[in-house]
């Protein structure tokens, strides 16, 4: 039995090494984008897209600089800024393939599961770097147990968020709440 544990754990090694393995990039722990973050949370909820539904009274699509409706995850990242969970820069830009910061995910989480913001401080001991936009987010994950830090002591929000505690948050989220109600029209409807 020993042998085939061994055995059983080495091709089990190996297949996490395989760059086609769904366990690949998860075992390497990279850092998510914006872009592959935004398209998971839309995924979840199967949020539409404008272009997949008729609303005659659906506003204008509503668009960032620098994504286009036929980039990969153009039409996920569309779809979560109709349904207001993001929101462009001054310039008008998402920058879909940069890396999301830890305090950026939490933001994004609690407005997509709609969880209520906290002002319990959460227990890290660099909560003055968490910017004044993210500190209710980080506290209502970290206070129900769906964030933790990078350390025991250190949140570390700058930091950009790994593939794998992305996984891990989502997880705990998903497991122990239910998911909020979605429906046409859309907020940005405009009825005459």
């Amino acid at each position: 039995i020993r042998k085939k544990m061994k055995v059983f754990l080495a091709l089990m090694m190996v297949f996490m090494l395989i760059p086609s393995s769904p366990f690949s990039t998860a075992a390497s722990g990279d850092n998510i984008t914006k872009a592959e973050f935004i398209a998971k949370i839309s995924t979840y909820f199967a949020w539409p897209h404008p272009s997949d539904y008729n609303d005659i009274w659906k506003a204008p699509l509503k668009q960032f600089n620098d994504v286009k409706t036929t980039d990969r995850f153009g039409k996920l990242i569309e779809a979560a800024y109709e349904e207001g969970i993001i929101s462009p820069d001054a310039a008008g830009n998402f920058y879909p393939e940069n890396e999301i910061s830890r305090e950026d995910a939490a933001v994004i989480l609690v407005e997509a599961f709609k969880i209520e913001k906290s002002e319990k401080a959460a227990p890290f001991s660099d909560y003055n770097e968490i910017s004044m936009d993210a500190i209710g987010s980080v506290n209502a994950l970290a206070n129900l147990g769906f964030m933790s830090g990078k350390t025991a002591k250190l949140f570390k929000p700058q930091e950009p968020i790994k593939r794998s505690e992305v996984n891990q948050i989502f997880d705990k989220i998903t497991s122990t709440m239910v998911t909020p109600v979605q429906a046409l029209p859309k907020q940005n409807t405009v009825a005459p």
